[in-house]
């Protein structure tokens, strides 16, 4: 069986409006902290600037007991 490539590009802003959801009333600063990246990282996250490494996407998953898959296509 030959496997089919797949070729997907990420929302990375839709990906950041639901990291900023999830943020809640938190500031970046306080956020960010939690995740372990600076409030600068943060800001160009949640602007889609900067697609999410996998360990902030498992940090934010934990945090809020929400899916990476949910995070990263919504639904």
């Amino acid at each position: 069986m030959c496997a089919r490539k797949v070729h997907t590009k990420l929302d990375t802003q839709a990906i950041g409006l639901r990291i900023r959801e999830l943020r809640g009333n938190a500031t970046q600063i306080e956020f960010a902290a939690h995740l372990g990246i600076s409030q600068g990282q943060l800001s160009k996250i949640e602007s889609g600037a900067l697609v999410p490494s996998l360990e902030v996407l498992v940090r934010v998953a934990a945090l809020y007991r929400k899916s990476i898959d949910w995070i990263v296509i919504g639904g």
